[in-house]
């Protein structure tokens, strides 16, 4: 008993680790099915002709079992039975897209796949809807897209820390995506090391496809790339970061939780530079308020100062351990700079108005809306089990109203300017920007609620349109 547990012990751990190491890598999941059935037809056939006490046929059958295998390595395509590119274009959170047969022959004929690859850790592809969006799926989940309200938030989560630090010359990027949120922290002239943490290389290929978004910055020779956790790289790399920021990862998704937790935001903390800044992706779907309020109250503890920019689809906080004093006529002028205004131009950022725009609260607002969050930690992961309730409820409608209530003036975190005429100037213009800024909140609420046909929402974009055409968000919206 004891060497039957022992060689089955041995043979669970070597299956594990050449299935999900090797097999699976090199073969993908479907050739490795066939390696193992055929070796496992294999086996079964010698254990019965030992039975059966005929040992001059075992030879064959391992000769059989050999040629089988060797077949189907030098014959890649012979005796697929599954269709690749379906498993490229499927969403797991949207299988009624391919509920019917007709659904399906659709979405395989109205789709180009640009890449696919099954990797150690997630299955990646790259897709493009013939004539629509182009995405990046993990898992069979879309992580991020082209479409604009996407590009928005990457965009942002890459620039608005760079812009609101005074000089990033060092920077970090915790996950690659598409590659926008990379991207947009490269082009900015003080940039000397960019960092890139990504645990699944083949994320790598899928970024590729999305050259056109993302600066091309795959080939940026100021570019590092970490094939390594997120969270394991800033344990253990002695280096402090300017910046540090991280492409759109949902806590839902599996593992993610650690990277929303007490312990993680400390540690990204301790890594930042004097006067670093750090940037966290905080998704308004897919999230209660209550989970809303955790990851801004875990996010909160771990820096003195923060604030919040409110997207289209997302909000973005910002966190550094100093004061957060917002210099416009310097933002002017680094906005000024082709490269950054030609990225955030497409999604009506690309001036210091517009760009201050989407600015929603700072601490004081955000230490007010997190009251009563509970505070994630790796000991009790509470993003982890809640928030996959939300999962396919519209709940976005609800979060935009709830930060809305929050919202609060610029003026406080700006840097005054000295002429008393243009500080009037500065105050008028911020005190009829919030003006627009709620009128805004309710329309954008309205719309993400799916609310775009009714004559309440009609009437408050009459209003922006006419008397706030300026607003950048209410533009966008």
């Amino acid at each position: 008993m004891g060497n039957v547990l022992a060689f089955n012990t041995v043979g669970a751990i070597l299956g594990s680790a050449v299935s999900g190491y090797f097999m699976i890598y090199i073969f993908g999941i479907e050739r490795s099915l066939q390696f193992l059935t055929v070796i496992n037809i294999g086996l079964g056939l010698q254990v019965i002709l030992s039975i059966q006490r005929i040992k001059s046929l075992g030879w064959v059958v391992a000769g059989l079992t050999a040629a089988a295998l060797v077949v189907l390595i030098l014959n890649p395509a012979a005796f697929r039975m599954w269709d690749r590119k379906y498993f490229a274009i499927f969403r797991n959170n949207q299988p009624e897209v391919y509920n019917t047969p007709e659904r399906k022959k659709d979405a395989l004929e109205n789709t180009e796949v640009l890449f696919y690859h099954e990797g150690i850790d997630s299955t990646i592809s790259s897709i493009k809807i013939i004539g629509g969006i182009q995405a990046v799926l993990v898992n069979g989940k879309v992580v991020a897209s082209s479409a604009l309200s996407d590009r928005q938030c990457q965009m942002t989560l890459g620039h608005l820390p760079m812009l609101l630090h005074k000089n990033p010359r060092k920077v970090l990027v915790v996950g690659l995506g598409t590659g926008m949120t990379l991207g947009a922290t490269s082009v900015h002239p003080a940039v000397e090391e960019l960092t890139l943490a990504e645990i699944e290389p083949n994320v790598i290929g899928a970024a590729r496809s999305f050259a056109a978004y993302n600066n091309q910055v795959l080939d940026n020779p100021k570019l590092k790339i970490v094939f390594n956790d997120g969270r394991n790289f800033l344990m253990t790399t002695p280096d402090r970061f300017d910046v540090i920021t991280a492409d759109p990862i949902h806590p839902w998704t599996q593992g993610s939780g650690y990277l929303y937790t007490a312990e993680y935001f400390k540690i990204a903390s301790a890594r930042l530079s004097p006067g670093g800044i750090m940037c966290q992706w905080l998704p308004i779907y897919e999230l209660s308020v209550d989970n809303l309020k955790s990851v801004v109250k875990t996010f909160s503890k771990s820096f003195k100062y923060t604030m919040a920019w409110l997207t289209q689809t997302d909000a973005e906080l910002i966190g550094s351990n100093e004061p957060l004093i917002i210099d416009e006529a310097q933002l002017t002028r680094r906005l000024a700079d082709p490269a950054v205004s030609g990225d955030l131009k497409p999604v009506m950022m690309e001036t210091a108005t517009d760009f201050l725009s989407y600015f929603i609260m700072g601490t004081a607002g955000l230490k007010a809306f997190s009251r009563g969050g509970i505070i994630n930690t790796d000991d009790n992961l509470y993003l982890e089990f809640s928030t996959p309730v939300s999962v396919g409820k519209d709940v976005m409608q609800t979060n935009v109203t709830a930060l809305a209530q929050y919202r609060e003036s610029l003026l406080p975190y700006l840097l005054p300017v000295k002429d008393n005429a243009a500080l009037e100037q500065q105050r008028a213009r911020w005190d009829r920007n919030r003006e627009a800024a709620g009128i805004t909140d309710r329309a954008h609420a309205l719309f993400l609620g799916g609310n775009s046909d009714r004559p309440e929402f009609r009437n408050l974009m009459a209003v922006l349109k006419t008397k706030y055409d300026q607003f950048a968000p209410g533009r966008f919206l």
